[in-house]
């Protein structure tokens, strides 16, 4: 799936250590020229969401201090 604003990844798999090994998928967004937070947040967020929440909370997964972004760079979704 391609975004205008920003190219979508595959999910990528985290494996637990135990024997029962579970997988679970993490979105992911490929930085583009251009992208912005808000615009990633518009297209990424639930119904109803706050903009500004899920900005938040895109910051707060990725470590974010700012709103800067390079192209590039590569962003787990919440």
């Amino acid at each position: 799936m391609v975004q205008a604003y920003a190219a979508v990844s595959s999910p990528t798999s985290i494996l637990s250590n135990h024997s029962d090994t579970k997988t679970v998928a993490q979105k992911q967004v490929v930085i583009q020229e251009g992208d912005t937070l808000w615009d990633i947040a518009a297209t990424h967020k639930k119904s109803g969401e706050n903009i500004r929440s899920y900005i938040d909370k895109i910051k707060t997964k990725n470590h974010l201090t700012t709103s800067s972004l390079q192209e590039g760079q590569v962003l787990l979704l919440p």
